[in-house]
């Protein structure tokens, strides 16, 4: 599980980072850093979920 903590600790460094250089870097600022954001935490819980299915799956 400790995997699964750094990845989430990364993942959301990551998206803390990518988010404000969408804000920086747009000329729709709050909006599309929004946008940014939800799309990387749907893609993020996704990615999640199968990670931890397949470390179920491959422990049991």
């Amino acid at each position: 599980m400790f995997f699964f903590f750094v990845f989430s600790k990364y993942s959301f460094t990551y998206c803390f980072v990518w988010c404000r250089q969408c804000f920086v870097y747009s000329k729709f600022g709050n909006i599309t850093s929004f946008f940014c954001f939800f799309i990387w935490s749907i893609f993020n819980n996704y990615l999640a979920s199968y990670l931890v299915t397949i470390y179920w799956r491959f422990k049991l």
